[in-house]
């Protein structure tokens, strides 16, 4: 199945004999799929064939010089097997964050290993994975692997998109914070939503929107009416890029409380951080992955440590209080963005893709 999306071709590929069935990597990543229901398990090997298989046939029908594979595995796995068996051209891997947190696994360390022997070059989304692929693969240096986040679409987010009625229209009151991602584990929507049950937010005029879908929705439903929060807080399921620049625009406050799940999945660099600095919007999350890459202490934003509630309300408290800091952290948060634009990152990634040509074109 092909589709084309902003004149990129997209190629889906089969990994069952039904479409309905393929649910092993939708909605959420594949760890967080098979601790909900164990019995996916059994469909991976038929993932990674199936997507083996569509790779092959893809290099095979055009010419090209490099592949860019996301994530250690499937991606990086099935490319190393191709690129050992002479069927590939050189690939650049990326680590996001949760394929680290899957390790230590004796299974996965030797095929990781593998992955990051064979690339021609490695990146990563954030500082903290750098250390991480070393201990993988200490053949490594820092000074090769680039941190370098997937970046945002800025041009669809900005300031200029706040509607004045967006929180009447949605029965919102005062001050919105704003969460917008995945509704699993690692996000740490559940400490967000206590923290709104403190007393020191329940004092103040501000309500919470929460925008997104995902296995922990009803979960988190049922927290909100535990608490009695019903009328602080808003569930707006997923959203597209059409509606979502007025939402962040129109929001006060953009909250990213992610915490490391039991599993060990953990965030990269969540883009919508860099959407909702785009927006002008101060932004308080966890010291945690590559969070800080966009919230830098005191001046785009404040950090508290994962899944501390006391530290989380009281950032949300101080920035509800004060206008004069929500504006100032909110306007150099706009600014700080502009070093994500997808025009930037292509730039970065275009040097890493030649240099993986390059040395791959180099005598052995």
């Amino acid at each position: 199945m092909e589709e084309t999306h902003d004149a990129v071709r997209i190629r889906r590929y089969r990994y069952a004999p039904m479409r309905d069935i393929e649910v092993l990597t939708n909605p959420g990543a594949i760890a967080g799929r098979i601790k909900e229901n164990p019995l996916l398990a059994l469909m991976v090997p038929s993932l990674f064939w199936g997507l083996n298989r569509a790779v092959a046939h893809e290099l095979a029908s055009s010419d090209y010089a490099c592949v860019h594979s996301h994530w250690l595995i499937p991606q990086g796995a099935v490319q190393s097997r191709l690129r050992q068996k002479g069927r590939s051209p050189a690939y650049v891997v990326t680590s996001h964050g949760g394929d680290l947190g899957l390790l230590p696994n004796r299974v996965l360390e030797p095929i990781y290993r593998k992955v990051l022997r064979n690339a021609g070059a490695v990146t990563a989304v954030a500082p903290w994975m750098v250390r991480k692929l070393i201990d993988i693969e200490p053949s490594l240096e820092p000074k090769n692997i680039p941190v370098i986040s997937m970046g945002a679409d800025l041009n669809r987010f900005s300031p200029g998109r706040r509607a004045k009625d967006w929180r009447l229209r949605h029965r919102l009151q005062g001050l919105v914070v704003l969460f917008v991602g995945r509704l699993m584990a690692k996000k740490g929507v559940g400490c967000l939503i206590d923290a709104m049950s403190t007393d020191e937010l329940r004092k103040l005029d501000v309500s919470l929107a929460i925008i997104g879908d995902g296995p922990q929705k009803q979960q988190l439903k049922a927290q909100v009416d535990r608490l009695s929060l019903r009328e602080r807080v808003r569930f707006f399921g997923a959203m597209g890029h059409d509606t979502l620049p007025e939402a962040l625009a129109s929001s006060d406050i953009f909250c990213v409380p992610s915490v490391v799940a039991e599993n060990g999945d953990i965030d990269g660099t969540p883009t919508v951080l860099f959407e909702a600095g785009a927006s002008s919007l101060p932004i308080i999350g966890s010291d945690l992955a590559g969070i800080p890459t966009m919230v830098v202490p005191e001046k785009t934003g404040l950090l508290v440590p994962p899944g501390d509630i006391s530290a989380l309300a009281r950032a949300i408290h101080r920035l509800a209080i004060d206008d004069s800091l929500r504006l100032q952290l909110g306007a150099a948060a706009l600014q700080h963005a502009g070093d994500f634009s997808w025009t930037r990152i292509a730039r970065q990634f275009v040097q890493v893709f030649d240099g993986a040509i390059s040395r791959s074109a180099q005598p052995v």
